[in-house]
C-alpha cells in the first residue's frame, strides 16, 4: 500500500498572487455579500447583474478571482452554496448555464 502526501496550504486570494498550485479551492466567503454570487453572471458567461451593487466591490472581485483562477496548472474548484445557486427552476437554469460554459457541477 502507498502513503500519499498532500502539501495543503491555505491562505487569501491576496497570498496567492504570483503563485502556482496544482490545484486551487476557492471556498465562498462573505464581505457585504457573497463573494461568488455576485460573480455568479461572469462564471454563466452573462456580463452583469447590473443592479445597484458597487461597481468598484464587483471590479475588485473580479480581479481578486481572476488571481485565484489563474493560479492552478491542472484543477480549479470553486466552492459555492446551494443557496447562491437558488431553488427549484432558479437552480436548474443556473446549472445549465455554468455547464454551457464548461463547468463540471458536483453536489456535495
Amino acid at each position: 500500500m502507498r502513503l500519499m502526501v498532500l502539501d495543503i496550504k491555505l491562505g487569501s486570494i491576496h497570498s496567492c498572487k504570483g503563485q502556482t498550485h496544482t490545484a486551487t479551492l476557492v471556498l465562498e466567503t462573505y464581505n457585504y455579500e457573497h463573494f461568488i454570487d455576485t460573480l455568479l453572471p461572469w462564471l454563466a458567461g452573462q456580463k452583469s447583474h447590473g443592479g445597484t451593487r458597487s461597481r468598484k466591490r464587483i471590479v475588485q472581485r473580479l480581479l481578486a478571482m481572476y488571481v485565484a483562477m489563474t493560479r492552478p496548472t491542472h484543477l480549479l474548484c470553486l466552492a459555492i452554496s446551494r443557496r447562491t445557486l437558488g431553488e427549484g427552476e432558479v437552480f436548474e437554469a443556473n446549472c445549465v448555464q455554468l455547464r454551457e460554459q464548461g463547468w463540471n457541477i458536483q453536489h456535495l
